[in-house]
């Protein structure tokens, strides 16, 4: 009885043990299929927005103008774009070497620089640079001519009053008050007409100028002088004086010779560069004097005959 007993409740056991080892691989198999059917919609919602993304962008792609994308390191790959990247975007050692360049190609003078490299364009004279620098000089030079003169009258009247002291007629402490009362009066006098004499200085300044470039355009293209008398006409002396000593320097062997070696050739050589480069200027200076002498000549003969005509 008691070995029947056993056999039973061993075999319940096993029976109990199978019927659990089968509901878990029933279990661990739901769940593994359930996540195989989770990944693969997955996966489907995945591809389908790819799908969709990608097709959005073709067709912005097709309905939007086709751009070419050019990075700082990017090669030109068309004609068409690399002139207008090179005409845009040219730096400033392209300009500098293209300016040497046309240097370079351009006539040379016996001395091997090139000819008319210091003739300015026609308004030249207008840009920030030089206007700024003509209106400093006008302005100093101005300032200097009203202070020289003042000197200089103070002057001629302090040795007519010691004259008169000397003489008896003026007492030293009378001289010294008609001196102080003069220099006052003067002096006021003076630079309130300064602004008058700086404008009229300015104004006939950027005239003569340009009458100058006039007379530089109809000796250019007009009369059509040779390019080494052109040279000439519109020279800077003070570079001229420099080349002068370059030439000197470099074709003498002799380390110690100078210009004072050369006194004959400098002289001659600068004498004749500063006539020719003041030859424009001189015509053009003397051509407005002449327009304002006519000017001025001609409104008084205009007065003349109004008043012979008054009864």
């Amino acid at each position: 009885m008691t070995a029947s007993s056993a056999a039973t409740a061993t075999a319940a056991v096993s029976t109990v043990s199978t019927v659990v080892a089968r509901t878990l691989n029933s279990v661990s198999m739901t769940a593994t299929m359930d996540r195989s059917n989770s990944s693969s919609s997955d996966s489907s919602r995945v591809a389908a927005a790819t799908t969709t993304t990608t097709t959005s962008v073709a067709t912005t792609a097709a309905a939007a103008p086709t751009v070419p994308v050019v990075l700082a390191c990017s090669p030109v790959d068309t004609e068409e774009w690399s002139t207008k990247s090179t005409n845009q975007h040219i730096s400033l050692q392209a300009r500098l070497e293209t300016k040497r360049n046309k240097q370079q190609h351009s006539p040379l003078d016996a001395d091997g620089y090139p000819l008319c490299q210091y003739r300015k364009s026609f308004f030249g004279h207008l840009t920030v640079k030089n206007f700024i620098t003509s209106t400093i000089r006008v302005t100093i030079q101005q300032a200097t001519m009203v202070l020289a003169a003042f000197m200089s009258e103070q002057m001629e009247q302090d040795l007519q009053r010691n004259e008169l002291v000397n003489t008896g007629q003026l007492t030293q402490l009378e001289a010294d008050v008609t001196a102080e009362a003069w220099e006052k009066v003067e002096w006021k006098k003076r630079w309130k007409m300064f602004p008058m004499k700086l404008a009229t200085a300015f104004t006939k300044y950027h005239a003569v100028t340009l009458i100058l470039r006039v007379y530089e355009f109809i000796a250019g293209s007009i009369v059509k002088v040779n390019m080494v008398t052109m040279d000439k006409l519109t020279m800077d002396p003070f570079q001229k004086s420099k080349r002068i000593v370059d030439v000197i320097e470099k074709k003498n062997s002799v380390p110690k010779e100078t210009v004072w070696d050369h006194k004959v050739y400098v002289v001659s050589t600068m004498t004749a560069t500063t006539f020719w480069a003041n030859l424009l200027s001189f015509c053009a200076d003397y051509s407005l004097h002449q327009g304002l002498l006519c000017y001025v000549i001609t409104n008084i003969i205009r007065i003349n005959v109004h008043v012979d005509d008054l009864p």
